[in-house]
């Protein structure tokens, strides 16, 4: 069943098509409504606060976020135009609000000025980053200083259980906390959660000013 493994990791990687829009992005709201909900606590929202979420995927999370910063931002980017296209007509009046934004980008190249946003978060994603260290230097450059990155993952032994995930980059919470540490962010704490999938954890850390070491 291997071309069944590669299907779904295609699928979980970059939704597309019929299948993208109708199958994966709820299974993705659903699987991930646990650590959606971890997060969406940890980002601790005010109603002006300017997030952006990495990977929306399904929208889920980042509708919520719209929701409770009435006078703020909530920006995804996600590298599934079939993932864009159905935010895009589920949010369309917050987005003529100006209170959501949606780009098509990668992790790695964000369409941002530098400090555009107070908070960043990214859920089940970092598995998926074809350069995880740079993906993570662009969501430092477009937080302010002492800004909020919210790293949503499934522990390594969680996600090693299943064929489809054995292709993708898995690590430990120790190589996320010192990945993070590298690109210049302080790390503040490890807060685990647990699902019917298995565990999960979101690492919490603060945007340092000043140069990150060097990759």
């Amino acid at each position: 069943m291997r071309w069944l493994a590669r299907a779904v990791d295609r699928q979980l990687r970059r939704p597309s098509g019929l299948v993208g829009r109708l199958v994966t992005a709820p299974w993705l709201n659903r699987t991930n409504a646990a650590m959606n909900g971890l997060v969406l606590r940890l980002l601790d929202l005010r109603p002006a606060d300017r997030i952006l979420e990495v990977g929306f995927g399904g929208g889920e999370l980042l509708g919520q976020i719209a929701r409770w910063t009435p006078r703020g931002l909530a920006a995804g980017v996600d590298h599934s135009a079939a993932m864009v296209a159905r935010a895009e007509r589920a949010m369309a009046p917050l987005a003529r609000a100006g209170r959501v934004q949606l780009h098509l980008a990668g992790s790695a190249a964000l369409p941002f000025a530098g400090g555009s946003f107070d908070k960043a978060c990214a859920v089940n994603v970092v598995y998926f980053w074809p350069d995880p260290a740079g993906s993570l230097a662009e969501l430092r450059r477009v937080l302010v200083p002492g800004g909020l990155l919210l790293l949503g993952f499934r522990s390594k032994a969680a996600m090693e259980r299943y064929e489809a995930s054995r292709s993708q980059c898995l690590r430990t919470d120790a190589e996320m906390a010192a990945m993070a540490e590298r690109a210049g962010f302080s790390v503040r704490g490890l807060h685990r959660g647990q699902d019917r999938h298995g565990d999960f954890a979101c690492l919490a850390a603060i945007s340092r000013s000043g140069e990150a070491a060097p990759r």
